[in-house]
């Protein structure tokens, strides 16, 4: 509740727990049992507490918020992990299991194998919502650098590529542009104000 009272609301959601600060964007559970459970994204920032002193190490970042919570979210946003020549069968039955968004986690900078991306390709293009992400716990999803238009037609089919958010947070993201009925933006882009 100290945190609560002295952070002014531009600093967002955060996480406290056992004396260290998170944005809630960027923090993970990395043990199951130790107090010191959550962590950070490599090199994101967190704050910590000293007695009555709330110590933050960042500045709030202005953007765009939904602003508005949806009266009911979809009930079906499977998250699909991928694996070294994956087949993508998992998508066959997409349409018929009435999936209303899929969130993928790839293998680590955004991997998909070539008949698992043509399946997503194709449900992409008759309009099923899909998110791209990374399984990895840190680090961007699409790393052009290393693999020079490897992303070109997962974009082009409208396939959102999620650089920051883990797969849960990205479904929960998911779930409320469709509840709202808008476009999935991926996570930093409400930046560009």
């Amino acid at each position: 509740l100290r945190v609560a009272a002295t952070v002014p609301a531009d600093y967002g959601t955060l996480v406290t727990m056992h004396d260290e600060i998170f944005e809630a964007w960027s923090v993970y559970k990395a043990d199951t049992g130790a107090i010191d459970a959550f962590t950070a994204r490599r090199g994101a920032a967190w704050g910590r507490i000293f007695g009555d002193h709330v110590m933050l190490t960042w500045r709030p970042i202005p953007r765009a918020r939904f602003g508005e919570i949806p009266l009911t979210l979809p009930s079906s946003v499977p998250i699909v992990m991928m694996g070294v020549g994956d087949d993508g069968v998992t998508f066959d039955g997409v349409l018929s299991q009435q999936v209303q968004g899929v969130v993928v986690a790839s293998m680590a900078a955004g991997g998909v194998p070539p008949t698992a991306s043509e399946k997503l390709v194709a449900l992409a293009k008759i309009g099923l919502p899909i998110v791209l992400c990374s399984s990895a716990t840190s680090g961007r999803t699409a790393e052009e650098y290393y693999y020079p238009k490897a992303y070109d037609a997962l974009r082009a089919a409208g396939i959102a590529i999620e650089d920051w958010l883990s797969p849960r947070k990205a479904r929960i993201r998911l779930m409320l542009s469709i509840g709202l009925q808008k476009t999935y933006l991926p996570f930093g882009k409400e930046f560009l104000l």
